[in-house]
């Protein structure tokens, strides 16, 4: 039912013994009082508004009421539809209704701002000489490669005030009196995800970076045994230094290529080769005179006689290949152990195994 303020009538209408009055108002004014005429063998219902234009910049919201002079209820916050009050027709009544005065805060540049305390409102609206605190995030993820980082922000369009820039957890402002309305501003720069591979050495310069900024890109490479690799540039850019720039307009990777370098191998080889020939030359080598016993010296003169019967050549190939294949095994052995820790490849493994087996078949 519509209620009818008794000023539309010019004066108070009458009442009959059939009917009652029912006057509502507004404590500190923040609307115009009425008074309605009601009959007592109907019910009546008072729909009032949760909130309701105060100015451009401001509003009032609905708290509570009384009915007859009583302490005032409390009713639940909400920022707009209508409160809905029944109204007993026993005889004539009167209602107030509590609203306070509210202010918004306006946010540009991001849709992740918590408040605290929260709006009364559930809304970006705040009660009178409430003080209110904003938190946001420092990162938001775009994508799996793409970002924005907090940088700045302001209040009202004053200055902006930079902010230290972090990799997690959430910036707060320091607290806002709602004595007005408010702006706040907060600024995020677009990053991007610069990667990159290698197989080989030590990468550096990998992470994040501002939209429009330039990474360095630099590969270290490794000593790796018993294969080692030169750095042959990165795939697709032209030049051979092991440092690369990227311009950061998107998430950008890069690939460093190599080659293999046998030079390691060739040593061990030479090792090999020189290990057998010192110990031929070492077999070769006249023994040591000296005095022995005469029953050691017969037994000395029998293993020389034994010794004459084969000849020199054979003996010192003999040993010479003996201790070639003690290298060889030493040096096979050593290999599982480097596949065993992690150190080279199961490919690369056996790679090396045939190479060092060739070279021992070509000698």
């Amino acid at each position: 039912m519509m209620f009818v303020p008794i000023s539309s009538y010019g004066q108070t209408p009458p009442v009959s013994k059939s009917e009652v009055t029912l006057k509502v108002s507004y404590a500190n004014d923040t609307a115009q009082s009425y008074t309605v005429v009601l009959n007592m063998q109907e019910k009546y219902a008072v729909s009032q508004s949760y909130s309701w234009v105060r100015d451009s910049n401001s509003r009032f919201n609905l708290q509570a009421y009384s009915i007859d002079n009583l302490p005032y209820k409390t009713i639940e916050r909400i920022a707009r539809g209508n409160f809905t009050l029944d109204i007993p027709t026993d005889s004539s009544h009167s209602v107030v209704f509590l609203a306070v005065v509210q202010y918004p805060i306006e946010i540009n540049g991001t849709n992740s701002a918590v408040f605290s305390p929260s709006s009364p409102t559930n809304d970006n609206w705040f009660d009178l000489n409430s003080n209110v605190t904003i938190s946001i995030p420092y990162i938001v993820k775009l994508d799996q490669n793409s970002r924005e980082q907090l940088t700045t922000w302001s209040l009202d369009d004053s200055s902006n005030e930079q902010i230290t820039r972090q990799e997690n957890g959430t910036f707060s402002t320091s607290p806002i009196s709602m004595s007005g309305p408010h702006m706040v501003d907060f600024g995020y720069v677009t990053q991007y995800y610069v990667n990159a591979l290698s197989e080989f050495g030590h990468l550096t310069g990998i992470g994040w970076y501002d939209s429009g900024n330039t990474a360095t890109i630099s590969v270290v490479p490794s000593q790796d045994i018993p294969i080692g690799h030169v750095f042959a540039g990165w795939q697709g850019a032209i030049g051979s230094s092991n440092s690369i720039n990227v311009i950061v307009d998107s998430p950008k990777t890069v690939t460093a290529n190599w080659r293999d370098d046998y030079s390691m191998i060739v040593i061990i080889g030479v090792i090999i080769v020189g290990a057998a020939g010192s110990a031929a030359i070492y077999k070769k080598r006249k023994p040591r005179t000296t005095v022995q016993p005469k029953a050691e010296m017969q037994k000395e003169e029998m293993v020389s006689l034994d010794v004459q019967t084969v000849q020199p050549d054979k003996i010192d190939s003999n040993y010479a290949k003996e201790l070639s294949d003690y290298i060889l095994q030493k040096s096979i052995e050593k290999l599982d152990s480097f596949q065993t820790l992690g150190v080279l490849s199961l490919q690369r493994h056996a790679k090396l195994k045939e190479h060092l087996s060739q070279d021992e078949s070509d000698r």
